[in-house]
C-alpha cells in the first residue's frame, strides 16, 4: 500500500458523528477504512508551523494546531489485525520517540506494546484499564506504562486531549536511564522496573496541570513535526527534560501499580532512606503495622535488594557525601552512619568502592 495519510481533526470529526448518531463507539481501524472506502485520504503529509516554540501557545491553539497533524493511515491499515502493536507501526525509521493522540469516542482495542508508553491527560480525563485494575487518568496526570503491559484506553468527552508517547526501549535503556542513576530510592525503584520478575507494571505522576511540564510537552510536540536531521536529538533532550522535571519536582506524587493500597511503598522507602541509622527492619515494620517477614518481601520486591542491602546502599552513598563535603573524621562519619566501630566502616566502604575512606578523600581532594 502506497503511503496515506489522514488528519488527527479528520478521524475525531468522523468519531464523534458515528458516536452522537449511532451511539457507539467505532474503532481507529473502522474510521481509516472509511476514509479509504470513501477516498477521503491524503498522498501527502502535513507539515506544521515549527519555526517557533510551540511553548509560546495558548493550550487551546496548541490543540487546534496538533489536528492538523497527520496520521499514518496505510501503517494503520497494514497493521490491524496487530494483538502486539510494534515500533515500526507507530514510530518513524529515523525516530526514537512518537508522539499522537488517543482518540475521543474510538473504542481502543485491549491491547500491549513492545516500547515504553506514557500517557498523558493535557486536557480532561481518560479511563485506563491496565490488566485487571481500572483506572481514571485525571487532568494533569502522567501513566508511564512498561512494554508489553496490556492495557486499553477509553476517552469519551469532546473536550478530552489524552496525548501517548512512545519511547523505544532501547532508547530508554541507554538515553533515559542515566536520568535514574542516581542513588535515592526513587531512581532505585524506576530501574528494577525493567526486571523480568517485576510485578509493578505502570507509574503514575500528578503534576496539578504544572505549566512547566505543559510548554515542555507542546515543544516535544512541536519537534516530533519536524523532519530535519536534528529533530530527533531534540525529542530525546526534550524528553529528558521531562523525565527530570517529574522526577524532580512530582517524585512525590508517584503512586505504583499491583499494591495493597495500603502500602505506600514510596513513603517506606523514603522513611528507610531518612531514618536508616537507627533503624531495625522489625522497628520499620511495626511503624507501618505489617510483620517483618512481610516488611522484607515487600523491599524485594519493590527494589531488587535485601532490606541490608538497601541500608548499606544508603549509608554508602552518605559517606561519600561527607567524605566530598565536610571535614569530618572518619570516625566521626562512621558514628553518624550507624557504625558501632571505625573499621567495621572502613572495611564496608573498602569492599564497596575498593578504595578506602581515607584513600579516597586524599585523592577526590587532589583532583
Amino acid at each position: 500500500m502506497d503511503k496515506l495519510y489522514t488528519t488527527v481533526g479528520k478521524i475525531e470529526e468522523i468519531s464523534s458523528k458515528m458516536y452522537h448518531n449511532k451511539q457507539r463507539m467505532p474503532s481507529l481501524v473502522d474510521i481509516c477504512e472509511l476514509i479509504y472506502k470513501n477516498n477521503e485520504y491524503q498522498v501527502v503529509k502535513n507539515y506544521l508551523l515549527t519555526d517557533v516554540f510551540w511553548s509560546r501557545f495558548s493550550d487551546q491553539e496548541f490543540i487546534e494546531l496538533f489536528k492538523q497533524s497527520t496520521v499514518r493511515l496505510h501503517n494503520i491499515l497494514k497493521d490491524k489485525n496487530q494483538q502486539i502493536i510494534k515500533e515500526d507501526t507507530m514510530l518513524r525509521e529515523d525516530s526514537d520517540i512518537f508522539i499522537y493522540k488517543n482518540f475521543n469516542y474510538v473504542v481502543d482495542t485491549y491491547h500491549s506494546h513492545n516500547y515504553l508508553e506514557t500517557i498523558y491527560a493535557f486536557r480532561g480525563n481518560a479511563i485506563i484499564r491496565i490488566e485487571n485494575e481500572m483506572i481514571n487518568l485525571k487532568e494533569g496526570q502522567f501513566c508511564i506504562l512498561l512494554p508489553l503491559t496490556k492495557h486499553q484506553v477509553s476517552s469519551l468527552e469532546e473536550e478530552n486531549f489524552i496525548l501517548n508517547i512512545s519511547i523505544k526501549q532501547s532508547t530508554f535503556d541507554y538515553v533515559f536511564f542515566s536520568l535514574l542513576s542516581n542513588d535515592d530510592a526513587l531512581s532505585l525503584f524506576f530501574r528494577n522496573m525493567f526486571k523480568e520478575d517485576i510485578t509493578n507494571k505502570y507509574l503514575i505522576f500528578s503534576t496539578d496541570n504544572n505549566q512547566d511540564i505543559k510548554g515542555t510537552i507542546k515543544n516535544l510536540v512541536m519537534e516530533n513535526q519536524r523532519i530535519d536531521i536534528y529533530y530527533n536529538h531534540s525529542c530525546i533532550s526534550w524528553m529528558k527534560i521531562l523525565f527530570s522535571i517529574l522526577l524532580r519536582n512530582f517524585g512525590n506524587t508517584l503512586v505504583y501499580s499491583k499494591m495493597n493500597h495500603k502500602v505506600n511503598i514510596s513513603f517506606i522507602l523514603q522513611y528507610i532512606q531518612y531514618n536508616y541509622r537507627n533503624l531495625s527492619l522489625q522497628s520499620l515494620a511495626e511503624t507501618f503495622h505489617y510483620n517483618s517477614s512481610y516488611m522484607s518481601v515487600l523491599i524485594k520486591q519493590y527494589t531488587g535488594i535485601s532490606y541490608s542491602d538497601l541500608i548499606k546502599k544508603f549509608r554508602m552513598q552518605d559517606a561519600k557525601m561527607y567524605l566530598l563535603n565536610t571535614e569530618m573524621t572518619i570516625q566521626a562519619i562512621a558514628e553518624t552512619l550507624g557504625y558501632q566501630s571505625v573499621d567495621h566502616f572502613s572495611r564496608t566502604f573498602k569492599k564497596w568502592y575498593k578504595i578506602s575512606p581515607s584513600i579516597y578523600r586524599k585523592e577526590k581532594h587532589q583532583k
